[in-house]
């Protein structure tokens, strides 16, 4: 009998501390992603976007496959990883002179969008800032070079330009 009765007050008790912890969880997560929304904006989580888990080489890492892989799972996909990891400052500046889509006509998007392979010649770091030289080979075997900066804001890896080297 004492094995029922103490069942009756464990089960409600374990009902209690669960909800108590899923909620805590789903608030703690929210909080989490309201941040992440607040530093980078315009975020669409069916796509990767910026996190504290990554460091300044894992973005480029996310990037690179995003533009090498662009029309997947949708079309131009990969594109919009890319702008989810821009800097505030570079979206608006590409906001204001309707930048983004033009680029795509560009020597350097078109190199840089279903390219074959990548290499990063040259990296310049601090604890604020990297910079990479990244040279693509297109499918037509054409090497184009650009430079792909990162700035740490708030712990969270965002590009702050992405820039045709000559």
């Amino acid at each position: 009998m004492p094995v029922k009765k103490n069942l009756k007050v464990l089960i409600p008790t374990l009902l209690i501390v669960l909800t108590a912890q899923f909620f805590l969880v789903r608030f703690y997560l929210n909080r989490t992603n309201d941040q992440t929304q607040k530093i980078a904006g315009d975020i669409d989580t069916s796509l990767p976007y910026p996190s504290s888990d990554y460091d300044a080489k894992e973005v480029l890492q996310v990037v690179m496959y995003a533009l090498r892989n662009n029309d997947l799972p949708r079309k131009d996909a990969g594109i919009s990883a890319v702008w989810q990891f821009f800097t505030p400052r570079l979206k608006q500046q590409l906001r204001d002179k309707a930048l983004i889509r033009p680029y795509l006509t560009e020597d350097l998007w078109k190199a840089v969008i279903d390219f074959d392979s990548y290499r990063v010649t040259h990296t310049k770091a601090d604890e604020e800032q990297t910079s990479f030289e990244v040279e693509v080979l297109s499918s037509k075997r054409l090497a184009r070079q650009f430079v792909l900066a990162v700035h740490k804001k708030d712990n969270i890896w965002l590009i702050d330009q992405m820039v045709k080297r000559i």
